[in-house]
């Protein structure tokens, strides 16, 4: 799926960004972690507050009321193995229940 999206439009090589929210995840399809791409720190796993950050982020920056500022996303896993990393007191959100 990664190369068939990356060959669909060889002329913008950044345009699609491989991410996955751990480490070794990561390391196996050839990409980084969501924490790194978006460059908010170490911790992995991705809970729905985060997810929804995400979105709002990509909103403002393209200019657009549409979740993630319309970009398309291709989001798979389990998302259920293990509960999102919470700090302090904080109760984690999975990320299938983010708003967006």
């Amino acid at each position: 799926m990664i190369a068939q999206l990356k060959d669909k439009d060889r002329s913008k090589p950044n345009a699609v960004a491989v991410t996955a929210t751990t480490g070794i995840a990561a390391i196996r399809i050839g990409g980084i972690t969501i924490h790194s791409f978006a460059s908010v720190g170490y911790v992995s796993l991705l809970d729905g507050a985060l997810f929804n950050k995400l979105s709002e982020i990509g909103s403002s920056l393209r200019n657009s009321r549409l979740p993630f500022g319309g970009l398309q996303l291709l989001v798979t896993g389990d998302f259920f193995q293990l509960p999102p990393v919470a700090r302090g007191d904080a109760s984690p959100t999975f990320t299938l229940e983010a708003a967006h």
